[in-house]
């Protein structure tokens, strides 16, 4: 599971290496954030090295990328991380997979925390655990990206996209997204429009 805030805009980069490169990285998955633009810039150039390391095409590509990956596991480990249990992991997991199948149904985080089998409460500390956020910060944040898309896309009603969304309604749509964005849905849709692309 990747956990991303979704409201304002949002970079970031995905690694993805080779298995036999397995023995580089812990199995244990760790929670790590970086406020300070300097650990940011280093993160970043080690991972600028290691691309270009995987598009150079000979006799010493394997070499070099094991070595540049070592680097940024070595890097990884000095910087710490909370560790991540893997039940929390997995329920937190089960969680977003809900959420992504029906966000626009209007459930509660009780409702999905009921089919899951245990307590909302639980469920928020299994999520924040696996990500730093609450299990209603997750769901609303899936459904204020759902009505960010549609109100940058196209020209339904607002009330309609609230409900498309899963919010109960559009007075209590309109105070969620206000409260993410500052801006109302209409003033966004009207921004969207003038910039030519969603920035979320």
């Amino acid at each position: 599971m990747h956990g991303f805030d979704l409201i304002g805009t949002v970079t970031g980069m995905m690694v993805f290496l080779p298995r036999a490169m397995n023995d580089t990285f812990g199995a244990q998955s760790l929670r790590m954030g970086f406020r300070e633009g300097q650990k940011q810039m280093e993160l970043t150039a080690l991972i600028d090295d290691l691309r270009r390391a995987g598009e150079v095409k000979d006799a010493f590509a394997a070499d070099a990328q094991s070595h540049h990956a070592g680097l940024l596991s070595i890097w990884l480990r000095r910087a710490g991380g909370e560790p991540v249990a893997q039940k929390e992991n997995d329920l937190a997991a089960v969680y977003t997979t809900m959420i992504e199948a029906d966000f626009g149904r209007g459930l509660t985080v009780s409702d999905y925390a009921a089919r899951i089998g245990i307590t909302p409460t639980h469920l928020s500390r299994v999520c924040r655990a696996a990500c730093g956020r609450s299990a209603h910060d997750l769901l609303v944040s899936r459904r204020l990206y759902e009505a960010q898309s549609r109100l940058a896309d196209g020209s339904d009603p607002v009330c309609d996209i609230a409900e498309r969304a899963g919010f109960g309604s559009p007075a209590y749509f309109a105070r969620a997204f206000r409260k993410a964005t500052g801006q109302s849905p209409s003033s966004f849709r009207r921004a969207a429009g003038r910039r030519g692309s969603l920035t979320t």
